[in-house]
């Protein structure tokens, strides 16, 4: 009896050290990188597919496997994203400041058809008041 509870011991205790692991194995990691950062990543999607900013707001994308690019579908009229078409590789970034309020669409050209696609709201800034 001694030896089944050390094996069911040994058992939990690699199963519980090995889950942290699943990342390596290529599953991913589906958590949202911090601030306002969009990964670029492997399994062909921006991460976070969707978000909301304030006017005057910098968004970085980070590219966390090769391939990709930033292709602008849409944007308001008074806007000048050109976003970045250039295919980059893993540890390349860029950023873009948001001026102008609105709905910003974009894709990864090599990879809209698996639908790598994005959005950006962009609201406008809250004025500070005077006091």
């Amino acid at each position: 009896m001694p030896r089944r509870r050390a094996f069911l011991s040994a058992a939990v205790v690699g199963v519980t050290g090995f889950s942290g692991c699943t990342g390596l194995l290529g599953t991913g990691d589906s958590s949202e990188p911090d601030g306002n950062v969009i990964e670029l990543t492997g399994t062909n999607e921006f991460n976070p597919d969707e978000m909301t900013v304030q006017t005057g707001t910098t968004v970085t994308w980070e590219w966390t496997s090769p391939n990709h690019n930033i292709v602008v579908d849409s944007q308001p009229d008074d806007a000048d994203w050109d976003g970045h078409e250039q295919i980059e590789s893993s540890g390349h970034t860029y950023e873009h400041t948001f001026t102008v309020a609105g709905q910003y669409d974009y894709y990864c050209k090599p990879h809209q058809s698996t639908g790598m696609t994005g959005t950006i709201h962009v609201e406008e800034g809250e004025e500070e008041q005077e006091e």
